[in-house]
Parts: C-alpha cells; sequence; structure tokens
C-alpha cells in the first residue's frame, strides 16, 4: 500500500549485512511476493519485508546491524518510524546509499528519454507491449544436478554473461536514445576502475531500478516483456552450444561438452565467454556451491565459503534458522570427476 508518494531511500549491501538481519531479528521477518509495492513504505513498521533481492526495515534496525558489523552508524539521526529498502550485492564491502525507482525512472525519463521522445512517445511506447506474467519465463535458475554432499568436478566448462541485459532492451526500445544510455555505462565502468564505489553504483542503479520502477509506474507489462525477453536469450543461446547445462542464473549460464562454442563478444545484449575452464560443484545440506575459478557462487553463507576447498574435497556442513548458524563442522567428501 502506498503510504506516501515519495520512495524511501535505498541502499545496497552484501550478503554479510543481510544474514545479520536475519540472526537479529527472526520474528520480524515477513517474506512479500510483491517487494515493489512496499517501495513507498508500510503501516506495521516493526515487520521487515523481504523477497531473493530486496529488504526493507527501519532506519534504526539498519544502522543497528552496521554498528554491529561495522562499528559505525550509516544513517546520521536515525527514525523508527522511517524505512529503508535494501539490495543484496555482493560486490560491495559496506552498505552504499544508492537512489530510488522513483528516482530511477525520473532521471532515465527526463535527462535522457526525453532528450529525443516526447512525453506521448515514451508512454506510447512503454504502452506497446502487453507480455503477462508467465511461470515458464521468470527468472531462471537451472536446478542442480548430482547427489548431495559429493563435489564433482568438470574438467572444461564454458561460462557465458549476457552483457548489460538490461541495458540493451532499454536501447532496443529507445534506439535514439542510445548514445547516452551508453555514455551512463561508461561512466560506471570508470568510476568502478578508479575506486568511485558510490558513483559505479548509483550509475548501475540508473539503468536497473528503471526496469524495476516500470512496475510501479505502470507499465507491469513492459517489465514482464524484459525479464521474457533475457530468460528467452539465455533458453535460445544454450540451445545453441549444443551442451549440457550445469548452472544458469538469470543473466549467466554454464554448460559442459558443446557442440558449438559460442564467439566471445562485448556486444551489448549478446552473451560472452565469462570463464573457460576446470569447474567444481557440490550440494550440501542446504546450499548449492558452484566454483569457477577463483570464484564461489551459489546459497551457501558467505561469511563460510573461505572454508571451502573443492578441488581437495573439503566443504562446510551448517545447520540454520531464521536467527542464527549452528553445528558448523568441516567435512571431506568423495570428489568425483567428470
Amino acid at each position: 500500500m502506498k503510504r506516501n508518494r515519495v520512495q524511501i531511500r535505498r541502499y545496497e549491501v552484501d550478503s554479510i549485512f543481510w544474514d545479520k538481519v536475519f540472526e537479529c531479528f527472526p520474528i520480524r521477518l515477513k517474506k512479500s511476493d510483491d517487494i515493489y509495492s512496499l517501495f513507498y513504505g508500510y503501516k506495521d513498521k516493526m515487520n521487515i519485508y523481504y523477497n531473493e533481492e530486496y529488504m526493507i526495515l527501519t532506519e534504526t534496525k539498519f544502522n543497528y546491524i552496521c554498528k554491529l558489523l561495522y562499528n559505525e552508524s550509516i544513517i546520521d539521526f536515525p527514525e523508527d518510524w522511517r524505512q529503508v529498502a535494501v539490495r543484496l550485492n555482493d560486490t560491495i564491502d559496506k552498505p552504499v546509499k544508492t537512489i530510488t525507482g522513483t528516482q530511477a525512472y525520473k532521471y532515465i525519463t527526463h535527462n535522457i528519454l526525453e532528450k529525443y521522445y516526447t512525453p506521448e512517445e515514451i508512454e506510447d511506447i512503454l504502452n506497446s507491449h502487453t507480455a503477462k506474467y508467465d511461470e515458464g519465463l521468470k527468472q531462471y535458475h537451472c536446478p542442480y544436478m548430482g547427489e548431495k554432499n559429493v563435489v564433482y568436478k568438470y574438467n572444461e566448462v564454458w561460462k557465458y554473461d549476457i552483457h548489460k541485459a538490461h541495458a540493451s532492451i532499454i536501447m532496443q526500445l529507445f534506439p535514439k536514445a542510445k548514445k547516452d544510455i551508453i555514455k551512463l555505462l561508461n561512466k560506471a565502468a570508470k568510476a568502478k576502475a578508479n575506486g568511485d564505489l558510490s558513483t559505479a553504483t548509483v550509475c548501475k542503479a540508473y539503468i536497473n531500478y528503471y526496469v524495476g520502477a516500470l512496475v510501479n509506474h505502470g507499465h507491469r507489462e513492459t517489465y514482464n516483456y524484459i525479464v521474457q525477453t533475457i530468460t528467452k536469450k539465455l533458453f535460445n543461446t544454450s540451445m545453441q552450444t549444443g551442451g549440457i547445462i550445469i548452472y544458469a542464473n538469470t543473466d549467466s549460464f554454464c554448460i559442459i561438452e558443446p557442440l558449438n562454442i559460442l564467439e566471445d563478444t562485448k556486444e551489448y545484449g549478446e552473451f560472452g565467454l565469462e570463464y573457460h575452464g576446470p569447474a567444481y560443484t557440490v550440494r550440501g545440506n542446504n546450499y548449492t556451491l558452484y566454483q569457477f575459478g577463483d570464484t564461489l557462487v551459489g546459497s551457501c553463507r558467505k561469511k563460510l565459503r573461505d572454508q571451502f576447498d573443492l578441488a581437495n574435497g573439503t566443504i562446510v556442513q551448517y545447520n540454520q534458522n531464521k536467527k542464527e548458524i549452528y553445528n558448523i563442522c568441516i567435512e571431506k567428501v568423495n570428489v568425483v570427476e567428470l
């Protein structure tokens, strides 16, 4: 329910922050199937609503977690009646303030699109899509293949990632604005290279949050179209390889035994080669983990990942609930070479 006309402030946080909220406020956590509708705040502020990507909590709870983890307050003079939305982002080390979906929507609309299109033309383009929600074309996650508590080694895998998925579709919808969208992407890349994480995060958020904000601005069908276009692209591209998918996550996939190796590319909206080499996978008692080179991805708690050595069959087992992780133990398991 929209209680304010302005969306609540946004921050990006890593999984350590995320896990700490679960440990400290277990009875206040409520799963939400429509988190976007809560970005204007909600009345029962004692509760923390979340999904796989976002979480909404009060400023005082937010600052409490920051003091526990970083020994500092991120928000000056926090209030328990004000709320913030946080987005999970494991590329950062501490919370970074970013923009709201409304700010992203206004920036992309007024600062970029309206340079080339009238407001009426923008609305016509956004209203031209009528895609309904399709369970078969939602964001795709490949089911794990293999037995539990066995490490599988793949001697040669190819991992592909789509280059700037959201930005590429915005450029398709609004081709006259392509140069300005690319300029924003380049600004994010330059800021990241120079260590300016705040600017890089905000520039990326303008693109990604704009897509999410379409839902709250009367264009859910266009949002559905964008998600479904990316999912279709993943399915079609993976089929072109003729290989066996062992991992897929929204806009990337990993295959073995391809009949056709895709040409590497940095073209926007196309899948480029992100990794080629050996890989390891394991499914523990309550997580799945993949290792591509030195990179670990999956659902295992981040703070435990440095204790894994999949090449030598060393994994970590643990139990968990909303409050804590417990019964942590290191185990040796079989490594099966495929």
